[in-house]
C-alpha cells in the first residue's frame, strides 16, 4: 500500500519542511493523520478513529494541488 497525504493543519510545531506554506513556501500535505486539515479524531485511544470533516469550505485549493 502507498503513503498516503493529506492537506496540512501547517500546526505541527517540530515540522522539518522548510518550504510550509504557512512560512512562504509550498508545501501544504502531510502523511501525519493526526495534522490533516479536513479529519477530527473521535475517542482517546492513540490509534482512535478518524473522520472527515463534512464543511472543507475554508480549505478549497488550487488545482494544481
Amino acid at each position: 500500500m502507498g503513503k498516503v497525504f493529506y492537506l496540512c493543519d501547517g500546526e505541527k510545531e517540530d515540522c522539518k519542511k522548510s518550504s510550509c506554506y504557512k512560512g512562504g513556501g509550498e508545501c501544504k500535505h502531510t502523511s501525519n493523520i493526526n495534522h490533516a486539515l479536513n479529519f477530527k479524531r473521535v475517542g482517546k485511544s492513540e490509534n482512535g478513529s478518524f473522520y472527515e470533516k463534512e464543511d472543507v469550505s475554508r480549505n478549497e485549493t488550487s488545482p494544481k494541488d
